[in-house]
């Protein structure tokens, strides 16, 4: 005799299945969203022209460095040497070893940005850097936004940065627009992924910095303020 197997119709396991499959599609999508704005961020750093002659430079630098080396081996193993000649590559040798230092840190803090924040999403202060300038109390500034979202809505608003310290025994704030040099410094943004402000600081001489609040004030939210707080000690390092 012919046997027949009768299976259960199960409506509530398609459903689960339907759901399930509708879930991964949509995680894919997301992440495939999120992936590429990232991809566009990374793309613009690339692509921002300060960045690529960054680059070339320091590779140049080294490139030079290596040569003086070369040349400062030869004539220290040679028969005679000439001491002012010597003493005048080492001094070179050194300050183009300050030089590429001082590049690589400012490669190492662009690539922090992407590096560092992939997890970040909405409106975001990314990165702040703060690099000797040479004279006492004088710093070159760089201030880094980052707005990653699933459509190309522009980001628009105001930052307020302040940085935090001590005066003669008494705390004191300084506004960055008091103490930067190009008197025409906005810190208004509009842009769809990547924001960059920079510019020359001096501090007053006897100021004592702690740290540095940086605030993004977005038009027509108030709500949305985003906020972060930088110790001095870690963007001056």
């Amino acid at each position: 005799m012919r046997r027949h197997t009768i299976r259960p119709h199960q409506p509530l396991r398609y459903l689960l299945l339907v759901l399930i499959a509708s879930a991964l599609v949509g995680t894919g999508a997301w992440i495939l969203a999120e992936y590429s704005h990232w991809q566009l961020i990374r793309e613009q750093m690339a692509q921002n022209q300060d960045y690529k002659s960054l680059r070339q430079t320091n590779r140049e630098l080294v490139e030079d460095n290596e040569a003086l080396r070369r040349k400062l081996t030869m004539l220290q193993t040679g028969m005679t040497i000439d001491k002012h000649t010597t003493a005048e590559l080492q001094d070179e040798v050194t300050r183009l070893q300050d030089r590429i230092f001082q590049l690589n840190r400012e490669l190492e803090f662009y690539r922090g940005i992407v590096s560092s924040s992939e997890d970040v999403k909405g409106l975001a202060v990314q990165g702040l850097q703060l690099l000797s300038a040479g004279a006492p109390q004088q710093y070159h500034f760089r201030l880094v936004l980052t707005h990653v979202v699933k459509s190309d809505k522009v980001a628009r608003g105001h930052a307020e940065v302040v940085i935090e310290g001590s005066q003669d025994g008494a705390q004191r704030t300084l506004r960055l627009q008091d103490v930067v040099h190009e008197q025409s410094l906005s810190l208004d943004y509009r842009f769809k992924h990547f924001k960059r402000f920079e510019g020359l600081v001096e501090l007053p001489p006897a100021f004592k910095p702690r740290r540095v609040r940086v605030q993004l004030l977005p038009e027509g939210n108030s709500h949305a303020k985003v906020e972060k707080v930088f110790d001095w000690s870690d963007v001056t390092g």
